[in-house]
C-alpha cells in the first residue's frame, strides 16, 4: 500500500527524504527502469547532502554495463525470444563484478577499522563515449557519510539486505522513457550514438518490456519509498506502508 506524502521537485524531495532517513551513515539504493531518473535523483541528493556538510559517494551500476556492441546483439536475441526478459540484468551488465565491488565497499563501510575514509579504484568500467570497457573510476567512501547506490535492478533479494533505504522510481506513461532515451543519446558524441531506428527497436524490444517486468516484481522487494518521475523535475513521493 502506498501513502502519498507530497508533490514537489527533486531538490525539495531530497530534503524530505534525508529528514525521513534520520541521521547519517546510510546506504541508500535508488532503483527503477532505464531512464526513470535514478541518476538525477542521486545527484540532487548528493548536492543537498554536500551543502549540509555530509560526505557522499555514488556507486553506479552502469559502471558495469556490457559493451555497446554486446548490447546491440542483445536486441536481436530478445526480439527472437532467445533470452527471457527476467534475465536481462545478467546480460546487460557485468553482475559478478558489480556485486564483488559492492561487497568489498560495504564490508569496509560497515567494519570497525580505524580508517574513516577509503578510495576504491574500479577498473575497467564502461565508457559512454566509446561504448567499451576502457575507463576507470575512483570512489571515495567515508564512514559516517552516505553511500548512494543507483541503477536499474540495483535492488534485488541479494542487495536488499545491504540497503538502509530502498527507493523505487516509476514512470507512467512509460512512453516518457523513450523520449528520455532519445534525448540522452543526442548528448553523446556522434561517433558513439546508436541510430534512432535502433534505439526505438531497443525500447520496444527490451526497455518497455523490462519496465513492465520490474513493475511486477516491485512488491516483492520491500521498498521504503516510491517516487513518480514522469515530469521531472516535478515528482510525487509515496511511502510504502
Amino acid at each position: 500500500m502506498l501513502k502519498l506524502l507530497c508533490e514537489t521537485n527533486l531538490y525539495i524531495l531530497s530534503e524530505l527524504l534525508v529528514k525521513k532517513f534520520g541521521g547519517s551513515n546510510k546506504v541508500i539504493f535508488i532503483d527503477g527502469p532505464t531512464n526513470s531518473g535514478k541518476t538525477s535523483l542521486a545527484k540532487k541528493l548528493e548536492h543537498y547532502l554536500v551543502r549540509n556538510c555530509c560526505k557522499v559517494a555514488i556507486f553506479e551500476k552502469d559502471l558495469f554495463l556490457s559493451t555497446r556492441a554486446k548490447r546491440v546483439e542483445l536486441i536481436d536475441k530478445f526480439e527472437h525470444g532467445k533470452i527471457p526478459i527476467s534475465e536481462y540484468s545478467k546480460y546487460g551488465w557485468d553482475i559478478k563484478s558489480y556485486y564483488e565491488y559492492l561487497d568489498v565497499m560495504l564490508s569496509w563501510y560497515r567494519s570497525d577499522s580505524g580508517c574513516n575514509e577509503k578510495t576504491f579504484l574500479i577498473s575497467p568500467v564502461y565508457n559512454r563515449e566509446t561504448g567499451n570497457l576502457d575507463a576507470e573510476k575512483e570512489i571515495t567512501i567515508c564512514k559516517g557519510g552516505y553511500l548512494l547506490v543507483e541503477g536499474t535492478e540495483s535492488v534485488d533479494a541479494i542487495s536488499r539486505r545491504y540497503a538502509d533505504v530502498a527507493i523505487w522510481l516509476r514512470v507512467n506513461p512509460q512512453e516518457v522513457l523513450l523520449e528520455r532515451l532519445l534525448k540522452r543519446e543526442l548528448e553523446k558524441p556522434k561517433a558513439a550514438r546508436m541510430s534512432r531506428e535502433l534505439l526505438v527497436k531497443r525500447y520496444t524490444t527490451i526497455d518497455y518490456v523490462h519496465a513492465k517486468y520490474l513493475e511486477r516484481r516491485f512488491t516483492k522487494l520491500n521498498y521504503n519509498y516510491v517516487v513518480d518521475t514522469p515530469y521531472l523535475p516535478e515528482v510525487k513521493l509515496y511511502e510504502c506502508c
